[in-house]
């Protein structure tokens, strides 16, 4: 479904299982699978070096620590979300949901911030 490289050494792999895995490139070993999610994760990136994010058709967004692979938030939404892109300084993240509305969130506190209506004639 999606994939983010984390640096040199790690990447992470979300899957139509409903799960994410954390991959070390070097020695192709799983390191640590992320559940949570009751369907398919359609989406995954990096926010900085200890947490990802993960969009899933089960109507949330999730926030998870990389080390410890404890969900340390979640974001619901109206319908699937589709997509998710963190901000380069990773102070937050947008969603795209399957209502067209693109939403931006908070990486620490998981507040919604704004909205954006996406619907295109």
């Amino acid at each position: 479904a999606a994939l983010a490289v984390l640096n040199s050494d790690r990447f992470v792999s979300a899957s139509y299982d409903g799960t994410t895995k954390l991959w070390d490139l070097t020695t192709r070993a799983l390191v640590r699978t992320f559940g949570g999610h009751t369907m398919e994760v359609l989406g995954v990136d990096r926010i900085d070096d200890n947490k990802i994010v993960t969009a899933s058709a089960d109507r949330t967004a999730k926030v998870f620590h990389l080390k410890t692979g404890e969900c340390l938030g979640t974001t619901d939404h109206p319908g699937l979300v589709e997509c998710i892109a963190v901000s380069p300084n990773g102070k937050f993240f947008l969603t795209g949901c399957s209502d067209g509305i693109i939403r931006s969130w908070n990486s620490s506190n998981f507040k919604m911030e704004q909205l954006w209506n996406n619907n295109h004639p």
